[in-house]
């Protein structure tokens, strides 16, 4: 009985079906998940709006809450040795944070008279909560957590032995060997 009415109606069968697949998508699944929380607001997400544009390729960000970013790079670079290996993640870390809170924190300019100035909005990256940075290496892989505001002042250092200083105050880092 059921077959004989089916077989009456093949589009709507197949309607019924490319939606259930449509349905299935991962695609679909990403979207319904970005529509349930495009109204929570996400310090995360805000980070990532201002980051994104201007970052490498090579960066993955994603959002573990609205205040927990996670950043994914992939190192290719090789070396001669395991102590040269490790050296150079760890200098590319360094370079990373500091890219990171400069990429983040975008200084507006404004006019007043004739005068230009610059001038700093309330920052997102400093209401993080937390940020990990993972290098992943063939041989070698870091990961580093460390919170939104010792990231920003990040942007106020210049010299390299005060960004490796900082880096070793503020930074919680664990090595995988592989």
């Amino acid at each position: 009985m059921f077959g004989k009415n089916v077989m009456k109606y093949p589009v709507l069968i197949m309607g019924i079906m490319m939606f259930g697949i449509f349905l299935s998508q991962d695609s679909t699944k990403k979207w319904w998940e970005k529509q349930k929380t495009r109204l929570i607001p996400s310090t995360c997400k805000a980070v990532i709006d201002r980051v994104q544009k201007k970052s490498p390729s090579d960066w993955e960000m994603e959002c573990l809450n609205t205040s927990f970013l996670r950043l994914t790079i992939n190192f290719n670079r090789e070396a001669k040795n395991k102590k040269l290996l490790r050296v150079a993640m760890y200098r590319e870390l360094a370079n990373t944070y500091s890219q990171f809170a400069q990429f983040a924190n975008i200084a507006l300019p404004y006019v007043e008279g004739n005068k230009k100035k610059v001038y700093n909005e309330i920052e997102t990256l400093e209401h993080l909560r937390e940020i990990q940075i993972i290098l992943k290496h063939k041989n070698l892989q870091i990961l580093s957590q460390s919170d939104g505001q010792a990231v920003a002042k990040f942007l106020e250092l210049k010299r390299p032995e005060l960004i490796a200083d900082h880096l070793k105050l503020t930074v919680k880092v664990v090595e995988k060997r592989f």
